[in-house]
């Protein structure tokens, strides 16, 4: 049996920026709309090749084959040619109707669907590129606290005035840090990441990275009651979790008068931080192709056209 080839599918500017060697912290500020297929896809192959994995970075779609690609790349009625197998890094994005493999990044996304008729498979979302640790120069300072991430993703009494001024308050200083430092952990002391005081909502389909990267940046976090943090919380010493602003602020508070505290939590962080590493990632991303994708390319080649139809037909329900 011929393996089938593998394929990454991007935008015509992102595969042109890796072709002239360009990095990958670059692309992520140089593009940041076309972030999902820097982090999820281009990475992936980037990584998988420096591993010895063969595959090819594309901007157009074979004729056979597997193909990775995101979801935000396809309108919701694109479908590729019967030979293909695609599988679709679904980010916090809907399913796709004519995907047949969908990559989550979080465990508890897609769990009220069905599996026969949709296949997932959780891989953690990668650390965020070139990130810098916290410098141990500032040793056990406590003054500079962050949210680093999209503004549309904090909460909106967090953009306001007044919690600049709480904080001042404490002593402490707020900054948000957008998208060209998203990897800058160095003069940070802590970092504060909650999407809304007031929604029940678990986030089900949002990832863990923030905590990720809080654990390779050595911070202490605070986070939103989010499933994707819990999913990978074992100690109180993972992250402090707050559920309203009042939470928080008390939070800030034991954080700035326990040095004890920060120590033990960056401590933490390091041992945490050696079970979501980037290689690590890489390498279930490559027991997924081999082990997942091949025999499912394998199967959907030897699936009559009747029993094709039949399952499309039975996906219009979810969607």
């Amino acid at each position: 049996m011929v393996e089938p080839s593998i394929r990454f599918f991007v935008s015509s500017e992102i595969k042109r920026h890796f072709q002239a060697k360009g990095g990958l912290a670059e692309a992520m500020v140089l593009f940041p709309t076309k972030a999902g297929e820097i982090a999820h896809v281009a990475q992936t192959h980037l990584l998988l090749a420096a591993l010895g994995f063969k595959s090819e970075l594309v901007d157009s779609i074979p004729s056979e084959g597997i193909v990775v690609c995101h979801r935000r790349s396809f309108p919701s009625d694109y479908k590729a040619s019967e030979n293909v197998l695609l599988v679709y890094c679904k980010g916090d994005w809907d399913v796709h109707y004519y995907g047949h493999l969908h990559v989550i990044q979080n465990p508890n996304d897609m769990r009220s669907l069905d599996a026969v008729l949709w296949p997932t498979h959780y891989i953690p979302h990668y650390p965020q590129p070139g990130l810098r640790p916290r410098s141990a120069e500032r040793d056990d300072t406590f003054v500079n606290v962050a949210y680093v991430g999209d503004l549309d993703n904090l909460a909106p009494e967090l953009k306001d005035q007044k919690f600049r001024g709480d904080l001042f308050g404490l002593g402490l200083n707020w900054h948000l840090y957008e998208h060209s430092r998203w990897h800058d952990y160095s003069s940070l002391d802590a970092v504060v990441a909650v999407r809304s005081f007031q929604s029940d909502s678990a986030f089900i389909e949002k990832p863990a990275t923030k905590l990720f990267n809080a654990w390779h940046a050595q911070v202490p976090a605070i986070l939103g009651a989010e499933s994707g943090y819990r999913a990978h919380r074992t100690s109180d010493r993972d992250y402090i979790e707050v559920s309203s602003y009042e939470e928080l602020l008390s939070a800030l508070k034991r954080l700035r008068d326990d040095a004890e505290l920060r120590r033990e939590i960056r401590v933490h962080a390091k041992t945490r931080a050696t079970e979501v590493t980037v290689d690590g990632i890489a390498r279930r991303w490559m027991d997924f192709l081999v082990s997942v994708a091949v025999p499912a390319y394998e199967e959907w080649r030897r699936t009559p056209a009747r029993e094709r139809a039949r399952f499309y037909r039975r996906r219009l329900s979810y969607v």
